[in-house]
């Protein structure tokens, strides 16, 4: 099962994690989302390859944005 890490820069509370949550599930093929509230660390896992290209896409529509992890 495909997953790719990274970190949404802007997550200020549970709403945050609570739309970015939402706005990633809606893309195709996801089967899970974690998004640590404390720092913006997230996790998708999904059944297909998702670039970050589409992450950084779904984000942007809810007014996140997000970084690769070094």
């Amino acid at each position: 099962m495909p997953s790719i890490q990274f970190r949404i820069t802007n997550i200020h509370c549970d709403a945050c994690v609570k739309i970015s949550n939402s706005a990633l599930k809606d893309l195709q093929g996801v089967t899970n989302v974690e998004v640590d509230a404390k720092n913006g660390n997230t996790k998708v896992e999904s059944d297909r390859e998702i670039s970050f290209q589409e992450i950084t896409q779904a984000l942007s529509e809810v007014d996140k944005t997000a970084e690769i992890l070094p």
